[in-house]
């Protein structure tokens, strides 16, 4: 990395970097940038270095002061301050750490100080362990493929609702009334074939969590239902009126650029701020060179484990294709390229030739696959969207979207 050994104090800057302290709370975020020897003032009043606009924070909260160690220190406060789930004492310094927690109040602070031999990942695990105990609402976003899923199981698995339900959702493969159902649950004639009550996953997972994966495709009646459950955490089943108190933690995922279908009217903006309570955006397996061979050999243990053979080994020349393929689908479409050279490999070594890739170009090759099959379904279906949408296994609102992506001429039925 081009560095030597000399060492510095934590928080001076390396190449241009700074540190930051992130805040977080219900409906807002804030940041502030750290220099060597600074102190932050922390709270509500307008004079503070880092305001939290929050009603359980005080107006001068607390104290962050930097330097070789770094320390933070309650002012006073009427709520407290708790560093991973300590409570401290008023006017006590309490040294933190990078990875700690902090609580001002109802809100969370996060410190992130420069870290140049850092990977991605550790990076993003570092932040997954950090909101993993609080109760904060996740969004995750990257593309296609990066292991949205896996984040949403890793944060489940180390939270206080570990014991509890982890329930997941496809919003894309569900039409609004099968997803609302799901979701809400639904009383006895609600609709033809409801004989009987069915409480949906938001009740099913009481006190665990809820993991809404391609949010982006559900529907704005959809997400004002959504909304409101994450809002007054209560429920009304589809055809019910009885109001059902939920105790859930939700997880969102998308690869989708909700900012921009936020300014075009088709995301509900009050939700998107909801569900980021903590955004985290996992990075394409293209810019993780450095875990690249640990991840690949990871991966290639637990696909000879599935096929019940012994572990097996990559050629140099095999790994060198690895290295050199774009992998727009990313850790998924890498996993089961794995997959397939473990059943083709007649040996204890994978070749060049038990690597059968889905897409020799580069980083749109996947899109443009994708335009390929909506343009056939649609040329097959006559123009009829709902036909269409079935042998993509997406629903027609998932279509629609995709149309207008892609930028297809709506279809008109023949």
């Amino acid at each position: 990395m081009g560095q030597d050994d000399t060492r510095t104090s934590a928080l001076e800057e390396s190449s241009g970097n700074r540190g930051r302290v992130l805040a977080f709370w219900e409906g807002g975020h804030a940041a502030c940038f750290l220099d060597p020897e600074m102190e932050v003032v922390i709270g509500r009043g307008a004079s503070t270095n880092l305001r939290i606009d929050h009603s359980t924070v005080s107006r001068e909260h607390a104290r962050l002061t930097l330097g070789d160690r770094v320390t933070v220190t309650d002012l006073g406060s009427s709520n407290g301050t708790k560093v991973a789930g300590r409570q401290l004492e008023a006017h006590q310094p309490e040294t933190v750490q990078p990875d700690d927690l902090i609580e001002i109040g109802g809100a969370y602070l996060v410190l992130e100080l420069p870290e140049t031999r850092a990977t991605e990942k550790s990076r993003v695990d570092n932040l997954i362990a950090r909101v993993a105990s609080s109760d904060l609402c996740v969004l995750l976003l990257g593309e296609t493929g990066v292991g949205k899923d896996v984040a949403a199981d890793k944060i489940h698995g180390l939270s206080p609702r570990q014991q509890a339900p982890l329930v997941k959702i496809n919003c894309a493969t569900l039409g609004d009334n099968l997803l609302e159902s799901e979701l809400f649950g639904h009383e006895r004639g609600a609709f033809t074939g409801a004989v009987s009550a069915k409480p949906g996953l938001l009740e099913t997972a009481r006190g665990g969590s809820v993991f809404l994966d391609e949010v982006a495709e559900s529907s704005l009646p959809i997400q004002a239902k959504l909304l409101r459950a994450i809002e007054q955490r209560e429920i009304r089943r589809v055809g019910g009126v009885e109001a059902r108190a939920i105790d859930v933690r939700f997880m969102a995922a998308t690869n989708r650029p909700l900012d921009q279908m936020v300014a075009a009217g088709t995301f509900r903006r009050d939700l998107y701020f909801r569900l980021a309570g903590m955004t985290i955006r996992l990075p394409p397996l293209r810019k993780r060179q450095l875990e690249f061979a640990g991840l690949t050999e990871e991966l290639l243990r637990h696909a000879c484990e599935r096929q019940g053979r012994q572990p097996l080994t990559l050629s140099n020349r095999a790994f060198a294709q690895l290295r050199k393929h774009p992998f727009p689908g990313n850790v998924r479409e890498l996993k089961n390229l794995l997959e397939r050279a473990v059943v083709l490999a007649d040996g204890q070594r994978i070749e060049p030739e038990h690597l059968l890739f889905d897409a020799p170009g580069g980083d749109g090759v996947e899109l443009n696959s994708e335009r390929e099959r909506i343009a056939s379904a649609l040329e097959q279906s006559g123009g009829n969207q709902s036909r269409a949408a079935e042998p993509l296994g997406i629903s027609r609102r998932t279509l629609v979207n995709r149309l207008d992506e892609f930028g297809f001429p709506r279809p008109r039925k023949r």
